[in-house]
């Protein structure tokens, strides 16, 4: 950590690949996630490369600090990566399993939720997709007027795929939410 925290990557780098080789799987485990996102801010790989390589890992050491960091450095990559739901979908289900950090993981959900829908990435997921962020996240969307972009995403998407029957009750439980404004 400390050659990583020096500026000196390629030093780091190697010695995290060196201690992946140890026999205690706590420190093969966590050299093994540390190697996955140094690559990742060296431009060695891709964010979707390093979600991908860091989803496998998920469980080579199962310690809660080190897994609720690997799990938000996953949501972060897959955002990256524009896999929004599936950053979103992981954080959700890390709430779960670590309750512990609940605090962060919401912290998270939210920023990346509020980043997703103003920076219009969620315009790139597809219409089912789209709608399945926001029903998945619905205790994410904003109250008052700041949640309006939110409902007219949804509004726009429910009626394009021709779904009026499930557009009212979706966004009357979302308009209940976003209370008055």
């Amino acid at each position: 950590k400390s050659l990583e925290a020096a500026g000196h990557e390629r030093a780091a780098l190697a010695a995290f690949r060196a201690l992946r080789e140890s026999d205690d799987m706590r420190v093969a485990g966590i050299a093994t996630t540390r190697v996955i996102l140094l690559r990742y801010r060296m431009h060695q790989i891709d964010a979707k490369t390093a979600a991908s390589a860091l989803s496998r890992e998920l469980y080579s050491w199962r310690g809660s600090r080190h897994e609720l960091r690997t799990r938000l450095a996953l949501a972060e990559l897959r955002a990256k990566a524009g896999q929004w739901s599936l950053a979103l979908r992981g954080l959700n289900h890390a709430v779960l399993l670590l309750p512990e950090g609940n605090q962060v993981l919401q912290a998270e959900r939210r920023r990346l939720f509020d980043q997703m829908i103003s920076s219009g990435a969620i315009s790139h997921l597809g219409a089912v997709s789209e709608i399945a962020a926001i029903q998945e996240n619905k205790d994410l969307v904003p109250p008052g007027a700041a949640g309006v972009p939110v409902l007219h995403i949804l509004a726009r998407r429910l009626m394009a795929l021709d779904l009026p029957g499930s557009a009212a009750p979706a966004l009357k439980e979302l308009i209940a939410r976003t209370g008055p404004g």
